[in-house]
């Protein structure tokens, strides 16, 4: 065999080769180790639900689960490196929240993206109560005392933290303050992390953040719970009233979920959402989840698009009644 014509078939190969499906396409995918994505600090409710859930599915798909923290700009640094990602890749997901997806659409946020559109749901993993909490040093432990001491107080007074501008804590503090007329200014941290610790500093004595951060601290009286906002109450702090209880015509629980990137081949998304309805519908998970208040989810892609698209709605309502805008 001449050389020319050695060439002319190497050169036939490589192109042959080049229109080939990658590895998750051709069904042995993971063929690499899995990186779930947060927007938030490591320190937080987002990066120990990551971590939680790493474990099991490291362990179902036979590949290290990495969990990579990317917060800022309203979830878009940690939803740009989703949508970088080769399309339907399946080793590159992100553990979203409602502060990231819904209510960063709701507060009509500037984002390089659209949700859901350009990225494939997989499923809603947990409902995470937000809670009302209160330093000690503020002198009040139940919700009726927290009202008669700021419904009166003048402008400026009075601040509460949150885990990040239009979050969903951010939401239901600004729901409070229109359905109330308590004065409070809002103070927005990097995640909760960063609010824990200026609230148990006493830097700021109101807090509104999920209860899988909140719980140990209120379990050792360095913090008080005053309220949650789910329909049911949190499962780790079953003595503390829903908003609903307290006379709001509805509550505002925040929720976790996992996406990846747009166009992810069927296979790869069956294989995804079987294993993680395994892990969420799985004892052991239950069990986790309980102890740090969330509420297994499990739901079909279809369905978590539709979720999602329905709490767009809900949250734009409550962003244009509240004049909750991107700073």
């Amino acid at each position: 065999m001449n050389l020319g014509r050695i060439g002319t078939l190497l050169l036939t190969l490589s192109v042959l080769l080049m229109g080939q499906p990658s590895m998750a396409q051709n069904g042995t995918f993971p063929d690499r180790p899995i990186k779930i994505i947060i927007s938030f600090p490591p320190g937080g409710g987002s990066d120990a639900l990551a971590r939680v859930l790493a474990r099991p599915l490291s362990e179902a798909l036979g590949q290290p689960v990495i969990v990579e923290s990317l917060p800022g700009a309203y979830g878009s640094v940690s939803g740009s490196q989703i949508t970088r990602a080769a399309p339907g890749d399946g080793h590159v997901l992100w553990l979203v929240t409602s502060s990231h997806f819904a209510q960063a659409v709701a507060m009509q946020a500037k984002l390089p993206y659209s949700i859901p559109g350009d990225f494939t749901p997989i499923t809603q993993v947990a409902l995470a109560p937000i809670v009302l909490l209160t330093h000690p040093s503020l002198g009040v432990k139940s919700y009726s005392e927290f009202t008669a001491l700021i419904k009166d107080a003048p402008a400026g007074k009075y601040f509460y933290g949150t885990y990040g501008a239009g979050s969903g804590a951010h939401f239901v503090g600004e729901y409070l303050k229109m359905k109330t007329g308590m004065s409070l200014t809002h103070v927005p941290y990097k995640g909760s992390g960063p609010l824990a610790n200026d609230l148990l500093a006493g830097h700021v004595k109101i807090g509104l953040m999920e209860a899988n951060t909140a719980a140990p601290l209120v379990r050792s009286g360095k913090l008080h719970a005053l309220a949650v906002a789910t329909p049911k109450r949190a499962p780790n702090m079953p003595d503390i009233p829903t908003l609903s209880e307290l006379g709001f015509p509805f509550d505002l629980p925040a929720w976790y979920g996992v996406v990846g990137p747009k166009n992810m081949p069927p296979a790869v998304l069956s294989r995804l959402t079987d294993e993680f309805r395994k892990i969420l519908k799985s004892e052991d998970i239950a069990n986790k989840f309980t102890t740090m208040g969330l509420t297994p989810m499990y739901s079909t892609p279809a369905e978590f698009k539709t979720m999602v698209e329905q709490d767009i709605d809900v949250w734009s309502k409550v962003a244009k009644a509240a004049n909750i805008k991107v700073d």
